[in-house]
């Protein structure tokens, strides 16, 4: 009797132990499929796409999200008098778009529809050597 008490606890330990590893992997895993990351290049001043290149390794969604937490707006100070072409979008989400031009190193246009926010910011480091490596 001792014995099928055991062999029962030991059954549902596991069955709870499986149950959290599943969501525990299914919530790792979400994390890099809820990402819909394309970068397009366009052709300056026109919509017309040149290239259009989809982000799915996980090396480089890790990427492009440590550059989008970089990303922060210019201060009043630090404001520049600049009109930047979208050459190159990176649409990070269904929400959010990063856009720069293509010699520009220095600065970038982020934008959050979901929020209403729109922004200049200075160009993460690696961030424009990392696009350009990739169109």
């Amino acid at each position: 009797m001792v014995n099928i008490k055991k062999g029962v606890i030991f059954i549902i330990i596991i069955a709870v132990l499986v149950i959290l590893s599943i969501f525990i992997i299914k919530d790792i895993t979400s994390n890099y499929k809820h990402y819909d990351i394309v970068i397009i290049h366009y052709e300056p001043g026109t919509l017309n796409i040149i290239k259009k290149i989809k982000i799915e390794s996980k090396e480089n969604i890790e990427q492009i999200d440590k550059y989008v937490k970089e990303l922060k707006p210019l201060q009043d100070s630090e404001k520049v008098n600049l009109m930047l072409l979208d050459e190159i979008v990176i649409k990070y989400n269904e929400f959010i778009t990063i856009s720069m031009q293509l010699g520009q190193k220095e600065y970038c246009n982020y934008s959050d529809t979901e929020r209403n926010i729109h922004y200049m910011s200075k160009m993460p480091t690696g961030l424009y050597e990392w696009v350009e490596g990739k169109i």
